[in-house]
C-alpha cells in the first residue's frame, strides 16, 4: 500500500534540495486524474508501463479521512483509504473499487455497535 504523497515527509526528512526539487517537478500526464510526478513518470529511468500515476492529496471525506487513487502503467486503479492521526497518515486498506471500501467500513461499525452495546 502506497502514496508517499499523502502524509509525505518533512523538512526534517534528510532530503536534499536536489531530491525535494526532482520530487517537485510535473509532466502533463494524459491520466486526468494524475498528478503527473516527474520522478514517477521516467524521471527514475522507468518506461511507461511501471510509471506510477496517484492522485496526490486525494478525495477529501472528512477533515481527517481522504480516498486516493492510484494506478502503475496500464494496470487497474487502485483507491485506498487514509485517515490523519496525531502518528501520521494511516492507509485503511485498498481496493479496486471505493465502494468496497465502503462496505469494509459498514461491516467495521456494525461490530463496533454489536461490541459496544
Amino acid at each position: 500500500m502506497r502514496s508517499p504523497a499523502l502524509g509525505a515527509g518533512t523538512m526534517n526528512d534528510g532530503l536534499t534540495d536536489e531530491d525535494r526539487q526532482r520530487l517537485a517537478r510535473r509532466i502533463d500526464c494524459p491520466v486526468p486524474w494524475c498528478e503527473g510526478r516527474w520522478i514517477d513518470h521516467g524521471g527514475d529511468g522507468s518506461g511507461p508501463d511501471d510509471w506510477e500515476h496517484e492522485d496526490g492529496d486525494g478525495i477529501a471525506l472528512t477533515p481527517d479521512a481522504r480516498l486516493g487513487r492510484w494506478q502503475v502503467g496500464a494496470s487497474p486503479v487502485e483507491w485506498s483509504l487514509y485517515l490523519d492521526t496525531d502518528a501520521g497518515t494511516v492507509n485503511l486498506g485498498t481496493a479496486l473499487d471505493p465502494r468496497q471500501l465502503a462496505e469494509r467500513l459498514r461491516t467495521i461499525a456494525t461490530a463496533i455497535d454489536g461490541a459496544s452495546s
